[in-house]
């Protein structure tokens, strides 16, 4: 049943049982408007101010959308996403930027007055590959600058679906090229260079690293810290159907910066064909590939609790036109390491640099930084796990080192991103 029927019928029934039909209607509109199940985790620090802050934030998308269909405000679905990060954020006191224009983006430098560690951190920004700017990212990436007094560098690539895919991912792989390959003058040492970033931005660090070493580069980076990755692989986690509804990452959400990502239109079919299954041949994939994306092979019993893996509602031998061609295009991309990262082959990953993951217990993307972890294990490599417990993705977005939110405000938020510049101190000066 849908939420507007539950919070009208609990008020209505409310104002039938105090005799009263105006109440009853008050009532309903009062919980039309304050009520929505299931939109933070119960667990969540400062749970209260989330809930009211997503609250406005899901109220706040239904007035846009709204007007949008009268003809007013943002001309598009990608638009009104786009106006959640289109806020620049503060620079942190005692840090300078700097901004370097290359050929085809920019990178952002961030340097602290208290200079000391002559290594650098590569930030990846996230944001579906589709939305976000540096300068939203600006408060945060400075305040890792800050606290490890390093050098931050975030390349403002360029975004999909304007520029789908591999345009993102390249501009990356050439931004940390320029950086190694420019680190005398950007007076940073070439062998302690860090790569992170936050979900599409975890994409990126990992597949910058797997283009380095397949392209034979003599750069590589000395570490990697993935915050909440999107590493791919098919739809059907226990995660990415448990936590489906939590915001901001909802399947609706994942699925248009996934269309947007491979140049595609969000239209309702495309949307239902990826909620079926359907648009990713699963017969393609080689058995080695089959073996690197199931969950049952990574995760542990309590994870895949009445988890059983889904499989496509059809063969593709009943698809016509252009559900026949996304089916093909999107199959094609989806076993190629180059842009399917949980099935870089293990001959790959026994390369793979010390690494620390952190991901979002109610989150689509928790499993994909699990499984991922799993995976550089059992390939002998170093990786550290630590799930963020009660966090929904791009919770450190309510962290004080963001800019949104007062010091102290989500203590427990704030700690996780303590942890974090504890993570990247250590990988730093491994």
């Amino acid at each position: 049943m849908k939420r507007e029927s539950v919070s009208l019928a609990i008020g209505l029934s409310g104002g039938w049982l105090a005799n009263s039909p105006i109440l009853g209607i008050f009532q309903g509109l009062i919980f039309y408007f304050f009520y929505e199940p299931g939109l933070v985790p119960p667990n969540a620090d400062g749970s209260t101010m989330m809930y009211f802050a997503l609250l406005a934030r899901v109220r706040g998308k239904a007035i846009i959308q709204f007007l949008m269909k009268l003809g007013f405000g943002p001309k598009s679905e990608l638009a009104r996403r786009r106006l959640a990060t289109a806020k620049h954020t503060k620079l942190r006191e005692k840090c300078d930027e700097e901004i370097i224009e290359l050929e085809n983006f920019k990178i952002f430098v961030y340097r602290p007055e208290n200079l000391e560690n002559k290594g650098a951190v590569v930030y990846f920004h996230g944001g579906g590959f589709a939305l976000g700017q540096v300068r939203f990212y600006r408060s945060f990436v400075s305040s890792i600058a800050v606290a490890n007094s390093v050098t931050v560098i975030c390349p403002e690539y360029r975004k999909a679906p304007e520029h789908p895919y591999p345009t993102p991912v390249e501009d990356c792989y050439e931004a940390a090229l320029y950086i190694f390959e420019n680190a005398a003058k950007l007076s940073i040492d070439p062998e302690n260079i860090v790569f992170t970033g936050d979900s599409a931005g975890g994409y990126m660090s990992v597949e910058v690293w797997y283009r380095m070493l397949i392209r034979n580069s003599k750069f590589k980076a000395s570490g990697i810290h993935l915050m909440y990755p999107a590493v791919g692989g098919p739809l059907d986690t226990p995660s990415q159907l448990r936590n489906r509804r939590y915001p901001p990452l909802t399947f609706d959400a994942m699925a248009h910066f996934l269309l947007w990502f491979i140049g595609e239109e969000v239209t309702p079919w495309k949307i239902k064909m990826i909620s079926k299954n359907e648009c990713f041949d699963f017969t393609q994939f080689t058995e080695e590939q089959n073996s690197y994306s199931d969950p049952s092979n990574f995760l542990d019993q309590e994870e895949l609790q009445g988890w059983k893996k889904r499989e496509s509602s059809c063969d593709g031998s009943e698809l016509r036109g252009e559900k026949r061609e996304l089916r093909e295009k999107w199959s094609k991309l989806m076993v190629d390491p180059l842009f399917t990262p949980l099935i870089i082959p293990d001959s790959a990953l026994k390369s793979f640099p010390k690494c620390k993951i952190s991901v979002c217990d109610c989150d689509v993307l928790k499993n994909d930084g699990q499984m991922f972890h799993s995976r550089l294990l059992r390939n002998g490599r170093k990786s550290d796990l630590f799930v963020m417990d009660g966090s929904i993705h791009s919770v450190v977005v309510f962290s004080h080192y963001f800019g949104f939110s007062p010091k102290g405000q989500f203590p427990k938020i704030d700690e996780y991103v303590e942890k974090y510049h504890d993570d990247l101190r250590e990988l730093l000066n491994n």
